[in-house]
């Protein structure tokens, strides 16, 4: 999952949301939390270019 980020990091333009349902170091987390139908909890990050 890190190798991947860092990825997204070093090739986009632009920011990206996006919803998670774990814990990671390398990820700007919002404020935002959701938790849907199943009972999962989803926490809104976002991935910003470097």
């Amino acid at each position: 999952m890190e190798r991947i980020i860092q990825t997204i990091k070093r090739e986009s333009k632009y920011p990206l949301r996006v919803l998670v349902t774990g814990d990671y170091e390398w990820l700007d987390y919002t404020q935002r939390i959701y938790t849907i139908s199943s009972g999962v909890i989803l926490k809104a990050a976002v991935i910003f270019p470097t």
